[in-house]
């Protein structure tokens, strides 16, 4: 799936979006694969708010469920169940956009975030709907 967006023009809201949505994608595929997740992510669903006991129920979830998460160093990460990915986020891409409409001179440049992700469960879910 190819969606984006859009933030503010600074290097902090941008790095925030791009987390949050990282996080919305984790959860996606955990939940749809049926996994009980009480415990593992803050509530609300913030990055800044995961803490180390977060991260530690969520590490006994996914080692009890044989899923590896494999981090790529390059901000892109693939899903494994078992040996077969079910998942992966892509490498994401910045434009920088300017509002001409827009009369406050900090509100008219903004940024349009262009993210990628895909899991076997929006292929499932694509299917049905045809």
């Amino acid at each position: 799936m190819k969606y984006s967006v859009i933030t503010n023009y600074d290097i902090k809201s941008i790095s925030s979006a791009i987390e949050e949505e990282k996080l919305q994608f984790l959860v996606f595929v955990l939940d749809s694969m049926g996994i009980n997740l009480d415990g593992c992510f803050p509530d609300p669903l913030d990055p800044k708010l995961v803490t180390v006991d977060h991260r530690t129920k969520l590490r006994d979830i996914l080692e009890k469920y044989n899923i590896l998460i494999v981090d790529n160093k390059d901000k892109t990460f693939d899903i494994y169940l078992e040996k077969d990915k079910i998942a992966s986020w892509k490498k994401h891409w910045v434009e920088l956009k300017k509002d001409f409409s827009e009369i406050d001179p900090k509100k008219k440049i903004y940024v349009n975030i262009n993210l990628e992700c895909w899991s076997v469960f929006e292929q499932i879910k694509d299917e049905n709907n045809e």
